[in-house]
C-alpha cells in the first residue's frame, strides 16, 4: 500500500505515537488522501492501534490471546476498578483472575475480525461504554 520503506516507517511511528483515536483518525485521513482507499491490512492495523490507543488510558500492559482466551494484563496503577474486575468474576465459566494481575476472557477459536471485535467488546466494558 505504502511502497516507499521510508514514508512506511514515518507512518508508523505517527500510529505508534497516537495517544487518542481523534489522532488515529488524522493518520487514516493522510492515507487516504495521499494513497487512495485503505486496503484491508491497512484497516485492520488502524483497528488494532485504536485497541492499543483504548489500552493505554486504562492503563493495561497487554493483550495477549493464546488461542482460547484474550489475557489482559493489568499494573497496580490500571484505570480499571478493581471493583469492576471482581464483578466480572461473577461468571467463573467466562473469567479467571490470576495472581500476577491477569485477567482471562474465555472467548473460544475466534477469527481475526472476531478477535478484534471480541477484544473491543471487553475493553469496552472496563471503560463503562
Amino acid at each position: 500500500y505504502v511502497v516507499d520503506p521510508n514514508q512506511r516507517l514515518v507512518l508508523y511511528r505517527k500510529l505508534a505515537a497516537a495517544r487518542t483515536e481523534d489522532e488515529l483518525y488524522e493518520v487514516s485521513d493522510e492515507l487516504r488522501d495521499r494513497y487512495g482507499e485503505l486496503p484491508s491490512p491497512a484497516k485492520l492495523l488502524l483497528d488494532v492501534m485504536k485497541l492499543r490507543v483504548c489500552m493505554k488510558a486504562l492503563r493495561i500492559e497487554a493483550l495477549e490471546f493464546d488461542g482460547h482466551n484474550l489475557v489482559f494484563s493489568f499494573p497496580a496503577d490500571t484505570k480499571v476498578s478493581p471493583e469492576h474486575i471482581l464483578s466480572l468474576l461473577n461468571n467463573a465459566k467466562k473469567y479467571r483472575f490470576s495472581p500476577d494481575y491477569r485477567l482471562s476472557v474465555r472467548v473460544g477459536r475466534l477469527a481475526a475480525n472476531e478477535l478484534l471485535t471480541a477484544a473491543k467488546k471487553e475493553l469496552q466494558a472496563f471503560c463503562g461504554l
